[in-house]
Parts: structure tokens; sequence; C-alpha cells
């Protein structure tokens, strides 16, 4: 028999465990009479303890023909494996099988965790594919023996099965390989190893147990598990995975300089790999066939690479910061706030009273805060002994108060009510037990002492008159246009004017605030600029198969170690040509490969981050199964973003291809979206982004007045004057339109899908017809080939624009100079770009060859054959489509980062092509989509 390893049992080192599990059953068979004789409880007490009894046990058990030497060393190393105390779950091996029965209520009753009791290294298992499967080493292994387990499907069910599993690691020199030494990898390894033996009922768990580990057989070989199967093997499961990382970075400094202002630049590099690899391997017995063994493997390869490159630049002001404060913010601060205060006390009458007449405020205090009727009511109400300077602090607090409290605060001031009022409501706050005619005489008091106060008021203002016309207006006027306008002269009431100096007052205050706090911010922090280019590969391979195996059979036996040996081009070729003596139940095979890809720039400025960037998102799968079917899925997302100030825009640009042949059925959805996003969507921005696609003529103007109505709806239900919006243009083709588009992609001539590029270059203004014509013009006189072409689209179906070094390096460009076009081939490559005429025809050919390379990829994919369908080559097909669709999905600036709130001319071009083909111009084709920040309903379509 084939056993673990493919050697022996003895490389296991299980020898010790077989031996105690026997030992243990014996010594249970003859417990009725050791029991008599011993002190322990138990058969493992009595062998744990077996030491301290040895020699009053000697003569019983060698009449039992029990050697007490073996049972002194095992229970030796069962002491040791266990630190003197045997755990209450190996109770359990002194039960009969049947006694457990695991049930979804009583998940494993009948499970122990055999420890491997002996010191030793790790203890391999099986060895395949390089892969070496091996329980963890010293003080960490264990066996895991269960009895009574319902074992997963699909694994025969039958009573009293006996688990026997194994959890281990596998050896890093297969996990990682060679590579991964490198950079510091990291690899993360595990497998497990499960065997079910069925055992008669009466079965004592040890000895079943015993039994079952002399039987394991190797996974590997069918001839192992089929006389295994003889012994009581029902099946067995085997998983195993590995996962390995590394990464690398490299980072260099091109420019380091320091001074007021700290500019560095340089250049970081990134990469990582990570890579994993799982086997799953199930056999099991067939009930109705013993001849036969079904057999479930899983196969699955997966890599993903990700790569960066980054250059960065980074100002930091942080030197900058003192020069600031003392040339920027200290001598104009300085100077705001001395001016600040010395007109701050006229904007409050009763602060006026504090400086200019403190000394008739202290005495009228003072003649209330002395009155003893008054006092004693005064502390009544404070609730506790208040001393006079106290008393008249509380009191001048208060008239201060009265005099700087309320709307026009002049005329408040000076109200004849005022005196009355302020008594009334002293009057109130008094504590009710007071007599009235202590009432009578406090309000008497307070209405005199303001009435008083009132009078030195007057006094204060009208000598103070002229100030306020003339000194105050005056130096007011350099401050602030909105002050001047407040007090535009003495004659207005003074209140009136008051209140336009507070107001006016308050706001330079908080600005001048603001700007200086915001400007020290500023010199704190740093102005980054990055460039980045990202790339992330993905590659996944997974065979799934189950099969029906005639054990005796010599090529059923050779396919098994294929199978097993996890080649996984070998295993589709096998599924759809088995050899004799194998029967292929169901079978798939699964190949995904996906291509992440991005550039951009990134600024940070003052805390305020912008950027523009553009992705495509790659991803082919398809998938293969025993009947014949093929299915492929392939989706290709293109974007354009400019991310602004609290607001971004992109364009974008989804296929999303699905073929199956068995179903006969074939979908390839396309998608163009204009998506605008603004945390402060305002009416006019709103309208110039629907605006040129309605006066295009692909926006119905009915779409955009209902957009705009539910613009105001928002407005009004939030109460807000900005909105926080997203606004989507859609363009979907699908269906009959997308049948029109693929037949004018397979059926109309290049030059003809040239004309229609020129026209459509024309009618949505990308180019004027007078700037095609100087294009033109400029490409006949470059090169006399050229000459003979009077037709523009004759024209640019012979123009070969050559690939500059200074061509924008995106994935695809190889590809899309390299495709033929036209009759380009026939005619020199042109790649000077000295005058603007040949710019423009640069530009204009670029967009051309861009609309035709993409329909005709477009019909191609969407035409394949998919029994002739190749991952990479489809791969291929979309870095290549990626490519044309940059040059057509544009997002128009405003400056810098910052999104002009209007549709590029470009996009809305090529939306009109796509509709055009599509033969969707007779409506109107596009939708727009609306939806507002923070609200969880539907959004809402207009078209």
């Amino acid at each position: 028999m084939d056993f673990l390893s493919r050697q022996s049992l003895a490389r296991l080192g299980l020898e010790d465990e077989i031996k105690l599990l026997d030992t243990i059953a014996n010594l249970h068979k003859h417990w009725s009479e050791l029991r008599a004789s011993s002190p322990a409880e138990s058969v493992l007490d009595y062998l744990a303890s077996f030491d301290d009894n040895l020699e009053q046990q000697r003569a019983l058990l060698e009449s039992l023909d029990i050697d007490p030497s073996l049972l002194q060393q095992l229970g030796r190393k069962l002491r040791k494996a266990y630190a003197d105390e045997v755990p209450e779950s190996l109770r359990k091996l002194l039960r009969r099988l049947d006694s457990f029965a695991e049930t979804e209520d009583a998940r494993d009753p009948g499970l122990v965790r055999w420890k491997l009791y002996e010191d030793k290294a790790d203890r391999e298992l099986v060895s395949a594919d390089a892969l070496t499967f091996a329980l963890q080493g010293p003080g960490l292994a264990q066996i895991d023996l269960e009895a009574g387990d319902l074992p997963p499907a699909p694994v025969a069910t039958v009573e009293n099965l006996l688990r026997i599993g194994f959890a281990g690691q596998l050896d890093g020199r297969g996990a990682a390989g060679a590579s991964a030494v490198a950079f510091g990898a990291e690899a993360g390894t595990e497998g497990r190893l499960d065997y079910w033996f069925a055992a008669p009922g009466e079965s004592l768990f040890a000895s079943a147990a015993a039994a079952g580990l002399r039987k394991l057989p190797s996974p590997f070989s069918l001839e192992a598990i089929g006389d295994a199967a003889e012994h009581g093997l029902q099946g067995l499961q085997l998983s195993l995975a590995t996962s390995g990382k590394a990464a690398v970075s490299v980072e260099y400094s091109i420019f380091d300089g320091s001074d007021l202002i700290d500019i560095t630049a340089g250049i970081e590099i990134t990469a990582s790999y990570d890579a994993t690899r799982e086997f799953e391997l199930s056999t099991w017995c067939d009930p109705q066939h013993s001849e036969q063994i079904t057999v479930q493997i899983k196969r699955t390869r997966g890599r993903q690479i990700n790569s960066s490159v980054g250059l960065g630049v980074t100002v930091d002001m942080v030197g900058a910061v003192e020069q600031v404060r003392a040339k920027v913010i200290e001598p104009y601060l300085g100077s705001y706030e001395s001016f600040y205060e010395k007109f701050k006390p006229y904007l409050s009458p009763g602060t006026l009273l504090e400086q200019k007449c403190n000394e008739a405020l202290s005495q009228a205090a003072a003649r209330l805060s002395e009155d003893a009727h008054i006092q004693s009511a005064l502390r009544l109400a404070l609730g506790q002994d208040v001393d006079a300077d106290q008393l008249q602090a509380e009191i001048s607090a208060k008239l201060v108060g009265w005099f700087n409290g309320g709307v026009g605060i002049y005329s408040r001031a000076m109200s004849a009510d005022l005196p009355q009022g302020a008594a009334a409501r002293l009057n109130d706050s008094l504590p009710a037990e007071l007599p009235q005619a202590v009432r009578n005489k406090i309000g008497t008091e307070v209405g005199g002492l303001i009435k008083s106060l009132q009078e030195k008021l007057t006094e204060e203002i009208q000598q103070r008159a002229d100030v306020a016309s003339g000194a105050l207006v005056g130096e007011l006027n350099e401050l602030n246009q909105r002050v001047k306008e407040a007090i535009a002269g003495a004659s207005e009431p003074l209140d009136k004017a008051v209140a336009g100096v507070r107001e006016a007052l308050a706001e330079i205050d908080e600005r001048i605030h603001s700007i200086v706090s915001k400007l020290e911010q500023a010199a704190t922090r740093k102005i980054k600029l990055r460039i980045l280019s990202t790339e992330k590969l993905l590659r996944e391979r997974e065979v799934v198969m189950r099969l029906s195996f005639d054990r005796h059979s010599a090529s059923a036996r050779v396919f098994y170690s294929t199978l097993v040996e996890g080649n996984l081009d070998a295993l589709e070729d096998l599924m759809l040509s088995p050899p004799s003596g194998v029967e292929i139940v169901e079978g798939s095979a699964r190949e995904l490969l996906g291509h992440h890809y991005s550039t951009g720039t990134e600024s940070s400025v003052l805390g305020v981050s912008l950027g523009a960037s553009s992705i495509v998102d790659s991803s082919v799968q398809i998938q293969k199964d025993a009947a014949g079917n093929v299915a492929i899925q392939s989706r290709l997302e293109v974007k354009r973003i400019l991310d602004g100030i609290r607001e971004m825009q992109s364009a974008g640009f989804v296929s999303h291809l699905n073929l199956n042949l068995l179903q006969r059925s074939r979908t390839l959805p396309l998608n163009l979206t204009v998506t605008q996003e603004d945390e402060r969507l305002e009416l006019d921005e709103l309208d110039d982004f629907l605006s040129g696609l309605t006066d295009s003529g692909l926006l119905s103007p009915m779409a955009r007045e209902n957009a705009l109505a539910l613009y105001h709806e928002w407005q009004r239900d939030t109460g807000k004057r900005y909105i926080d919006a997203r606004v989507e243009v859609l363009l979907q083709i699908d269906g009959e339109r997308l049948e029109n588009l693929l037949d004018y992609a397979g059926s109309r001539e290049e030059i003809a899908m040239i004309a229609d590029v020129l026209a459509a270059l024309q009618r949505y203004r990308v180019f004027s017809e007078s700037v095609i014509d100087r294009a033109c013009s400029s490409v006949r006189s470059c090169a006399s080939n050229y000459r003979s072409y009077r037709e523009p689209a004759e024209l640019f179906a012979a123009f070969n624009a050559g690939m500059r070094s200074g061509d924008r390096p995106l994935k695809g460009r190889r590809a899309f100079f390299a495709e033929p076009f036209a009759d380009t081939h026939h005619h020199p490559a042109v790649s000077s770009v000295e005058s603007r005429g040949l710019r423009n025809a640069r530009a204009i050919h670029f967009h051309a060859k861009s609309w035709v390379l993409l329909m005709r990829k477009l019909h191609e994919v969407y035409q394949m054959a998919p029994g002739a369908a190749d991952a990479e080559q489809m791969v291929r097909h979309n870095e290549l489509m990626a490519f044309c669709l940059h040059k057509w999905l544009k997002v128009k600036q405003l400056f810098l980062f910052q999104p002009n709130d209007e549709v590029s001319a470009k996009t809305i071009a090529f939306m009109g092509l796509l509709a055009e083909a599509a033969n969707s111009l007779s409506d109107y084709p596009l939708t727009v989509v609306m939806d507002l920040a923070g609200d969880d309903s539907e959004p809402r379509l207009f078209s």
C-alpha cells in the first residue's frame, strides 16, 4: 500500500501515537480487572499515573499479557504532552463510535484534538507540485480524531464515520520560490487533509482511530486510495493554499534646495507582486459502484502585479513664516487694531458712558448700593451676602447692558420709556416677599438714575457730534466703501449712521482676522505637485473537474496522476478528451485577465487638492465547460477626470461584451456619460452644462427645462442658495441601436467613416471649415504624394501621421500607429508639427483613425467565434480601443485643473457620431440623470 509521502508510515512518525491508542483500547478491554487494584478513575488516569504504581501493577499486567515497560514509556510521554493533566476531551476515546451523533444543533460532539506528544521536527505528510505539506512543528502539531462526523459534500454519508484530520503548513521552499527572498517578501501558507473511515458502531473510539491511522493512503495515488477503500476508507479531502508577496520601493532625489522657501523634487518607483495558488482534491467511494471512485479537483492560480512611477515636487514655505509675520501681519494688523479700538466705544452707548461718564455712573450706582432697604432687597435677590463694592459693580454692569442692548441703540438709550421699562424689569426680578414700599423706592431710584445717565449721554453725544460726522467718517471711509455709504453725511440720524458703522466694522473685523489667520496657515502649508502613473495587472486561472474513475484501470491511474500535478493547460485539454476508464461528470476552466492603469497630475496648494487623471479599467474572462460551451465577458471602461475646487467633471465610456456559445447569445451594451459633481452647484452652471448639449440637437429642450425646474424645487426644499448635486448626461446604445451601430461598423467603408468624422468635427464646432482647409493645405505642401488628393476625406485617408516622442505615452499607442488604416501605408510618415496647420492635420487624422479603429474592433469582438477566443488578444483589443477613446473623451478646462461648466465639444461630437451611426438622431438620444447629495430617493431622469 502507498502511504503518505509516497514512502512509509515511519517517515510520518505516528507509530507512538498508534501504539498509545492501541494500549488505551487494550487497557479498556481489561479495565474491570485493573480498576480493582488502582485508585485511578479511568484508563487515561491509570496510564498517566502508572509510574507511581508500577510495582503494584506489574504482576497483574503480566498475567494479562500487557508489557509494563511499554506502559511506563507511553505514560511518561502522555504526561509530558499534556503537562501532567489529561484533558477531559480525551475521555471520549473510551466510548463507542455509535454513542456520537453530529447534528445541526450539536456540532462536533465526538471531536478529540490529539496532540503529538513527541518533540520532533515538522512532520511531512505529502509532497506534490514542489509543495510539501507538513504538520506544524514541536509543541504545535496535532491530529483531529472525530467520531460520528458528518462530512461535507460530496463525500458519501454513512453511519459511524470516523474522521482523521491534519492541519498543517506548506514548506516555505515551495511556497515562496527563489524570487520571494528578494525585498523581504512575505509568504502565507496553509493546508488541510481529512480522511473518513467507516467502522462498526460498537467499535471503541480509540481502536477505530488506531486502525484508521494504519490505513492512511496517499491522496496522490489512485491505487492507494482504492486499496484503502477496501479497508473502510469512504473518502478524503485535501486543500493546499499558498500566497507569496514581494514589494520594492525606490526613491531618488533630483533636486533639493533650501532657503526661505524650500523646494524639493524626486522620483518614486514602487512595485509589488502578489501570487496565490490553491489546490483542492476530494475523492470518495461511489456507493452504487464499488469499483468506481469519484474525484473532484480544483486548481487555481492567480497573480497581481502593481507598479507606479511618480514625479513629485514640494514647495515648503515654513521658512517664510517669520517674514510673513514681520512684513505683513504685524504692521497692518497692528495699525488696524489701534484704529478699531479708537472708534469702538462710540458704537455702544453704555460703553461710552463707562469710559467718558464713569464718575456719574459710579455715583448713581453707589446711591443704589448704599441704600439700606435696596441693599437688603438686592442681597435677598442674589441669594448671598454681597458687599457694597460688589453690588455697585453688579449695578454698573446692568446699567451698561441696558444702554447697549437692542436695535437702534442710540434711540433706545435716549428713549423716555427706558427709565420706566428698566425699573419694571428690575421689579420683576425682585423676591416676591419684598414689601411694596421697598419695591417702589427701588423703582424710583432706578428711574432717576437712568434719567441722569441719559442727560450725561446727551451731553457726550452733543460734544462728539462733529467727530462722528467728520474725522470718524473720514477715517472709516479709508476702510470700506460700505462704511462710506452707511454714514454718508452728518445730517442722517445718528442711530442709522452708527448702525451702519457697527455692522461694517464687525464685518471688517471678521474679514481682517480671517485673512490674517489664513495667511499664517498658508505659510505653514506645503505646495505639492505630483505626476503619477499606476498600473495593475491581474491574472487568474481555475480548473474545476468532477470525474468517475475505474480504480483498476492503468490509464485511469496515469490520468489521475496528471490531474493532481496541477498542469492547468493539460487539464483543459484532457477535459475535452479523457482516456478510457475515466468519465467526466462535469468540468469547467476559467481564465481572467485584468488590466487597470491610470495617469494623472495631482496638486495640493494651500490645503486645496486638485487633479486631472485618465483611467482605463479592462477585464476579460473566458469560461469553458466539458459540454463544449464557451462564455466570454469583456469589459472596458475609460474615464477622463478633472477634479477642481469643490467640483469634479468626468467623461467616461463603458462597453460590456457577453458571448455565450451554448445559449447563442451576444450582447455589447455601450454607455457614454458626462458627469458633473458640484458641492455648490448654481443654476447658471447647470444651464451652461446642459445648453451645449441642447444646442447640438442631442438633448431635448424639454429635458433641459425639467432639469432646471428640479433645481428650483431642490432650492425650495433645502432652503439653500447652492445645491450639492450630481448631474449626468447619458448616451446608452443597446438593442436595436446597437445592431444599427454594428451594421455601420461592419459595412461602411473607411473613407465614408472619415467623411462622417470631418462632418461631425465641423457640425459640433471642434474645427471650423477654414481650419480643416488650412490643415489640408499644410499636408499637401509637406509632400508631393498628397497633392493629388483634393477632397479632405480622401486626403486624411492617405495622410500618414507618424508617431512622435512627444505623443502622450498611453497604453495602446504603438498598436494604434502599427494598425493598418486606409491608404496611409503607401505614403511617407509625417511627424512634423512645425506649423499650426500640420498640428491640426495630425489632430484631425487621429480623430478619424481612432473612430475607424474603434468601430472596427467593436465589430470584430462582437462577431468573434467563441471557440477561437484568446484572452490575451482580447486584452490587446481593449488597450487599442482605450487609446482611441482617449482622442474623443475630453473634459473642458476653465484654468489649470478647474473644469469648465460646459461639456467639451470633442465629447459632444463623439456622442453625435455614435448616435448617428446607431440611427438614433430621429429623436433626442441623451438622458439627464440628477441626484441630490444626502437624498436617498432614486435619481431623477429626464429625456
